[in-house]
C-alpha cells in the first residue's frame, strides 16, 4: 500500500522522511484510522521542520497485527532506512511498530543506530532528547503491560464461560449451533447439517467410498458445506475425523492434533491448560468408534510407504503442496492437495524417487563444500541486524542506570521512614522511581538476549560446518529418513518451473530402447555423399527397403528427428512429406531387417549425432534452502532432464 513516489535523493535544506502507519482491521483501514494518523504525522512534521521543509514517503500496512514480526510495507521501509534513503522516520504511536517490548526497543535502537531520527506524532518519543532512553522504556514498557492487560481481561471471559460449561467464542463446528444469545446460549444440533454428516459418514462406512467419492456423492446429491463450497477430500477428512464427530467433545487451546494452541518457551500453553468442551453426540458411541476404526484403517490400506522426506516442501500451481501418495502397485508419488479438491488443479504427480535424487543430488553436492558454508556463515554473521558493539555499550549504560535508580530508590525509602511515613505513603513516593526502576530492567534483559542472539546464531553456523565437515564423503549412504532430517535443517522448498507435462507411459518404441541399450547416438541428417552410402546398405540387405509412394530420404530425416527431438507420430506426420504410417511401417522394416543397426555407423562417420531423447519423469525444478532459522538462504538449481542425474 506504499504510495508510487520512491524516495529522492536528500536535496539542500529538505529532510527526506518515512511515514509509517497501520491500522489492526479491516474497519480501520476503510474508517478514520489511517487518515488520522497521516494527519498527525504531518503536522508534527510541519511544526518541527515546517511546511515544505521535507519529501515524505508513506508506509502503509493496512489490516496487519501489530504482533507480526513481518510486514510488507514495514519491510520495505526497513530495507529503505538501510540503504540511507531517510533522515527521519515518524509514525503515531509507539504501539504502531509492535506489542511487545523486545520488538519495539529493538527496531528503535537499530534504527537511530543508523544514523536516523525517530519519533512520534503525539510528542511522546523523540531520539533527539537527551531523555530519549529512559522515555523509551518506560512507553515500552507501558504499552506491553496494556496490550497485556487486554488480552487477560479477553481470556478471562472465555475462561469463565469454559468453566461453566458454556460456549467461548466464535462459531460452532460443522453439526451444530448455537441457541440463544449471551452467556445463556447453548450448543445444539443442527438438524440440517445432521443429515448431510449422517449421508457422508453412510458412504465411507457402510458404502466403502473412498473420502474423494464421498464427497462426489454429496455434490451430486445437492449437499454443500456452510460456506456454500462443494465437498472435496479434505473437507471430508477433517469432517469425519472431527471430535466433535468421533468424541461428543470441543477441543479448546489443543497442543496436540490438527489444531495446535501457542506456547510458551517452558513448551506450556501460552492461554491456559487445554479444556475439552462436551457438546451433544451426532453419532452414537459405537457407529462413532467404528468411524474412527475405518479412517485407520483405510489410511493403512493406502499408504504405500509413511516416507516422503519432500512432502509438503514442493509448491504447487494452486497455492497448495505436494504430499506422499502411494499408488496401489507400489508406486512412491507426490501429489498436488490441489488435484483432490472438487475442481482439480491438474497438477501432475511427480515420481517419488526421482524428485527426491534430483533434490538430494544437488542439496548433497553443495554440502561438500564445507568452506562455502563456512563463507556464507561468517558473511551471515556480518550482516546480523542491528550492531552487536552498539548493543554491548548499551547494555553497560543501561546496567549503570539500573544502579543509579536502584541508589535513588533506597534514598527516597530511607527519607521516607526519616519523615516517619507509613507504608503506604512510602509506596507512593517511590511509585515513579519504581516504574523506572522496572524499565530499566526489562531493557536490560532484552538488550542482553539480543547479545545472546548473537553468540548462539554463531554457535549454530559452527556446528553446522562441523556436521558438514564430519558428513563429507558419505550422504549418498543416508537413508530417506536421515534425508528427511537434513531437509528440514535446510528448510528445502521445491518448485516445478511447469506443473502440468506429458509423462510418456509405457515402454519405448523398439528403435529407442536400442539407441538406449546401446548407447548409440542419433546420427545428424545424411549429407550427399553419405545417402549413397546408405543406400548401398539397404540394398545390400534387401532392395524392398528402398521403395515407397515417398520420398526414403526425407523418411529418414523424419524418424532421426523424432529420435533427436521425442516428438510423437502425431507431430511428424506429413511434417515431412510422409504419413506417420509409413513412417512407422519404414522404421520396424529397416529395424527388424537388421538394416537400422548397420546404416548408424555409416551415418555417423559423418560427424555430429545426439543422445537419444528421453522424456524427463519429472519437469525442471528450483530448490531453495533456508539454512537453520534462517540463517542464509541458497538458490539450487536443478536441471529438469533426467539423464544429467
Amino acid at each position: 500500500m506504499r504510495n508510487r513516489t520512491l524516495p529522492t535523493p536528500r536535496r539542500k535544506g529538505r529532510l527526506r522522511v518515512a511515514i509509517y502507519l497501520r491500522v489492526s482491521t479491516a474497519q480501520q483501514v476503510e474508517g478514520y484510522g489511517l487518515n488520522v494518523q497521516d494527519e498527525v504525522c504531518r503536522a508534527k512534521l510541519d511544526q518541527l521542520f515546517g511546511k515544505g521543509g521535507y519529501d515524505v514517503t508513506v508506509f502503509t500496512d493496512g489490516a496487519v497485527s501489530g504482533k507480526l514480526a513481518s510486514r510488507p510495507d514495514l519491510d520495505e521501509m526497513n530495507r529503505q532506512i538501510k540503504a540511507g534513503m531517510f533522515d527521519v522516520v515518524v509514525f503515531g504511536k509507539l504501539d504502531r511498530i509492535g506489542r511487545t517490548m523486545k520488538d519495539i526497543h529493538r527496531w528503535v535502537y537499530d534504527t537511530t543506530d543508523l544514523g536516523v531520527r525517530v519519533l512520534t506524532a503525539d510528542g511522546r518519543l523523540d531520539s533527539d532528547d537527551r531523555m530519549f532512553g529512559m522515555l523509551l522504556s518506560l512507553l515500552s514498557f507501558m504499552a506491553e503491560m496494556e496490550h497485556d492487560l487486554i488480552l487477560e481481561r479477553t481470556m478471562g471471559g472465555r475462561d469463565r464461560k469454559l468453566a461453566e460449561g458454556g460456549w467461548p467464542s466464535g462459531v460452532p463446528p460443522y453439526g451444530l449451533a448455537l441457541h440463544g444469545k449471551g452467556k445463556n446460549a447453548v450448543v445444539v444440533l443442527m438438524e440440517d447439517e445432521i443429515h448431510v454428516i449422517n449421508r457422508a459418514v453412510h458412504y465411507f462406512l457402510d458404502e466403502g467410498c473412498s473420502k474423494e467419492d464421498t464427497g462426489r456423492k454429496l455434490n451430486e446429491y445437492g449437499d454443500r458445506r456452510r460456506s456454500g463450497k462443494p465437498w472435496d477430500c479434505a473437507s471430508i477428512d477433517r469432517l469425519l475425523s472431527s471430535s466433535h464427530l468421533l468424541e461428543g467433545k470441543v477441543y479448546f487451546r489443543k497442543t496436540d492434533g490438527r489444531t495446535k494452541t501457542k506456547l510458551d518457551e517452558d513448551g506450556q500453553p501460552l492461554y491456559g491448560p487445554t479444556v475439552a468442551l462436551e457438546v451433544p453426540r451426532i453419532l452414537d458411541e459405537a457407529r462413532a468408534t467404528a468411524l474412527a476404526d475405518a479412517l485407520k484403517d483405510r489410511g493403512r490400506d493406502r499408504r504405500v510407504s509413511d516416507k516422503y522426506p519432500l512432502s509438503k516442501r514442493i509448491d504447487g500451481s494452486c497455492g497448495k503442496v505436494y504430499v506422499g501418495a502411494g499408488r496401489p502397485d507400489g508406486t512412491r508419488m507426490y501429489r498436488c492437495q490441489g488435484a483432490a479438491e472438487a475442481t482439480p488443479c491438474g497438477d501432475s504427480y511427480l515420481e517419488a524417487d526421482t524428485v527426491e535424487r534430483a533434490v538430494w543430488g544437488k542439496l548433497s553436492a553443495f554440502l561438500e563444500e564445507p568452506e562455502r558454508i563456512r563463507l556464507l556463515a561468517e558473511e551471515w554473521a556480518a550482516n546480523l541486524p542491528g550492531n552487536q558493539v552498539a548493543y554491548i555499550e548499551r547494555a553497560a549504560s543501561l546496567r549503570q542506570q539500573v544502579d543509579d535508580k536502584q541508589g535513588a530508590l533506597a534514598r527516597a525509602i530511607a527519607t521516607s521512614a526519616s519523615l516517619g511515613l507509613d507504608e503506604k505513603a512510602t509506596k507512593q513516593a517511590t511509585e515513579e522511581l519504581n516504574r523506572e526502576l522496572a524499565a530499566l530492567r526489562s531493557a536490560l534483559t532484552e538488550t542482553e538476549a539480543w547479545l545472546a542472539d548473537y553468540d548462539s546464531a554463531q554457535a549454530k553456523a559452527q556446528n553446522m560446518v562441523a556436521l558438514i565437515e564430519k558428513a563429507k564423503g558419505k550422504m549418498h549412504t543416508l537413508d530417506l529418513d536421515k534425508q528427511a532430517e537434513v531437509f528440514d535443517m535446510f528448510d528445502i522448498t521445491v518448485t516445478p518451473e511447469t506443473h502440468k507435462f506429458s509423462r510418456r507411459n509405457g515402454r519405448p518404441c523398439s528403435v529407442t530402447a536400442w539407441h538406449l541399450e546401446s548407447e548409440t547416438l542419433v546420427p545428424d541428417d545424411p549429407d550427399d555423399e553419405t545417402w549413397r552410402q546408405a543406400q548401398d546398405v539397404l540394398l545390400d540387405v534387401d532392395p524392398q527397403l528402398l521403395r515407397g509412394r515417398f520420398d526414403v530420404r526425407q523418411a529418414l530425416s523424419a524418424m532421426l528427428h523424432r529420435l533427436r527431438t521425442g516428438a510423437t507420430w502425431e507431430e511428424v506426420d506429413g511434417v515431412f512429406g510422409v504419413s506417420r504410417a509409413s513412417l512407422k511401417r519404414v522404421q520396424g522394416a529397416w529395424f527388424n531387417s537388421g538394416a537400422w543397426e548397420l546404416l548408424m555407423p555409416v551415418l555417423l562417420a559423418q560427424g555430429g549425432g545426439r543422445e537419444v531423447y528421453q522424456p524427463p519423469v519429472i519437469p525442471p525444478l528450483k530448490v531453495h534452502g533456508k539454512i537453520t532459522e534462517d540463517l542464509f538462504t541458497n538458490l539450487l538449481p536443478v536441471d529438469g532432464s533426467s539423464r544429467r542425474w
